[in-house]
């Protein structure tokens, strides 16, 4: 077993870590993350109510946690009246932490699935109607309705279960009925419990469609896949805590209220935790990430101030010469039928022959291409064979000897009297 004073040190470490990063994290949304009337941004509205709520029920965590370790060690240790006082402050405390828990989770649920929905409507447009789209909006704020309802009742439950502690008195029904408050309070929060992970099902095989349905559009995909981690967290998340509700309370509900149920501490104050707020941070920031991008973001109306600057005419220092206006030139239907005529297409390249390695068949493609589209002047030629570069040696030598002027006739003529 490990140390009751570390683990609950422990738990008010890892719920008050990340506080200060979230309430910075919300301050920059409010700002930065934008709807600006876009149908398609509706889910970073909720988005933005998701962060109040869950920093408060950090900070009411952070703060019975703080009393349980006061206490048990502090100065009123030893004094069980001022103890009792002080565990049902926590139970106060925990049962109103709980609530907003609860209330943060249900408005991601609605988050979660306005952003998918978004997605769908920038692929049809806004001229497009989407049954789907309306559906799912309508059932599940149908569904965080009635979540918020079971919240309320679940709230009301422990608070009703914090007044009783430490006030029964020594008779046995004032004792039955604290135990009996305790396990009906065990039970229902069991079955929000469940409820709540039951919820991720469906959107996490939402997201999964839009991903899908976004398969074709690079900009829209890379945000579709970054909800869809969301959604698979937000699953994990909740799988963990159900699972270990569901062994710590309702496994054995009697010995669980009569607190003869042997369990590690550090699995209910670590462990969960640990896959509760973590998880959840990712989340919040992988969200804050998608709702404050600009042009790959989730954006079916791109705001005005996108556009591209209107083009400035800057003035040179050099004076602008007229053009002079061409003079009209006539008609000739033999020099448009000249333009007319084309080239004839160039004859098909020759297909490689089947079963050949691959190497030579592209040697085979190379010289259909050759010969399709010979190499104009200046271009590399491959060297030759012998007998070739002899003959055109033997012409540049005849070409490089001087010519002599052969004499004209009358010329002959003088010459051969003279010599006469």
């Amino acid at each position: 077993m490990s140390d009751y004073r570390a683990t609950i040190i422990g738990f008010v470490v890892l719920s008050g870590i990340f506080i200060i990063p979230l309430f910075i994290l919300w301050i920059v949304s409010l700002v930065q993350a934008r709807r600006k009337h876009d149908p398609a941004r509706v889910g970073f509205t909720w988005m933005k109510a998701v962060f109040p709520l869950w920093i408060l029920s950090l900070v009411l965590r952070v703060a019975y946690g703080g009393l349980q370790v006061y206490s048990q060690y502090g100065y009123f240790a030893i004094s069980s009246r001022r103890a009792d006082q002080i565990d049902r402050a926590v139970s106060h405390i925990s049962a109103t932490a709980d609530f907003f828990h609860r209330l943060a989770s249900i408005l991601l649920f609605v988050t979660l699935v306005e952003i998918a929905g978004g997605y769908i409507f920038c692929l049809k447009g806004p001229s497009e109607p989407s049954p789907g789209r309306k559906l799912g909006r309508t059932v599940v704020l149908a569904w965080a309705l009635v979540l918020v309802v079971l919240a309320i009742t679940e709230l009301g439950l422990g608070q009703s279960f914090a007044s009783r502690y430490g006030t029964w008195g020594d008779a046995e029904d004032d004792l039955f009925g604290f135990y009996s408050a305790l396990a009906r309070l065990y039970r229902f929060s069991g079955a929000v419990v469940i409820l709540m992970w039951l919820t991720t099902l469906p959107i996490l095989g939402y997201a999964a469609s839009v991903v899908h349905k976004t398969k074709g559009h690079p900009l829209l995909r890379s945000g579709a896949i970054l909800l869809l981690v969301c959604t698979i967290l937000d699953f994990v998340r909740h799988l963990v805590g159900m699972s270990i509700y569901i062994d710590y309370f309702l496994v054995n509900t009697a010995l669980a209220v009569a607190g003869e149920l042997i369990r590690d501490p550090a699995i209910g104050y670590i462990v969960n935790p640990i896959f509760d707020f973590i998880p959840m941070f990712v989340i919040l920031v992988m969200l804050f990430s998608l709702g404050i991008r600009k042009r790959k973001g989730l954006w079916s109306q791109p705001p005005p101030e996108w556009n591209y600057p209107p083009m400035v005419i800057i003035p040179t220092a050099y004076p602008v010469m007229p053009v002079q206006p061409m003079p009209p030139q006539q008609f000739m239907p033999q020099q448009y039928q000249q333009y007319q005529q084309q080239p004839p297409p160039p004859p098909p390249p020759q297909q490689p022959v089947q079963g050949l390695p691959a190497y030579l068949q592209v040697a085979q493609q190379k010289q259909a291409m050759q010969q399709q589209y010979p190499p104009p002047q200046g271009y590399y030629y491959p060297p030759q064979q012998p007998q070739q570069q002899q003959q055109q040696q033997q012409q540049q030598q005849q070409q490089q000897q001087p010519v002599q002027p052969q004499p004209q006739p009358q010329q002959q003529q003088q010459q051969n009297q003279e010599q006469q």
